[in-house]
């Protein structure tokens, strides 16, 4: 959990509602194909927790396309976006077509420094908080920022 860049179509809008990085076939194929090896005993998971059922592991199974990514056709123009992932993932920002765009976005809007905006950019990622004695409780964009990620 924490914060993201996605790479999305240039000209998409993000729904305003949390949605998957992934589209709603993908995640019911991946979770019915799950739920055929816990079942017939290839997760290792399921021979260990016999008691518990594939749901009961790994929730119910997609059922509305609407919290997914749309498929995007292949060679589409993919911009960059930033994005909290606390929950599936809602849109923080607006949709770039370069990196350097986002890195500019996140030093006026979100208070970074030009390096550390740009080191999350190429990171991809931060964690929601870390914790040093060093650092003390610090979320993971400010640990990007000051460098200690």
């Amino acid at each position: 959990m924490g914060r993201e860049v996605r790479r999305v179509p240039v000209d998409w809008e993000p729904p305003d509602h949390p949605h998957h990085d992934e589209t709603y076939e993908h995640a019911r194929a991946a979770w019915q194909a799950g739920k055929a090896r816990w079942e017939s005993g290839e997760d290792p998971d399921s021979l260990r927790y016999r008691q518990y059922s594939w749901e009961d592991w790994h929730g119910e199974e997609p059922d509305d396309p609407a919290y997914y990514r749309p498929e995007w056709p292949e060679g589409t123009p993919l911009g960059y976006c930033y994005y909290t992932t606390v929950t599936e993932g809602n849109a923080l920002s607006p949709v770039f077509a370069t990196s350097e765009e986002l890195a500019d976005w996140l030093v006026s809007h979100e208070g970074m420094s030009p390096e550390g905006a740009r080191r999350f950019v190429e990171a991809g990622w931060a964690p929601s908080l870390i914790s040093s004695s060093s650092t003390g409780v610090i979320t993971g964009m400010q640990a990007i920022d000051r460098g200690a990620l």
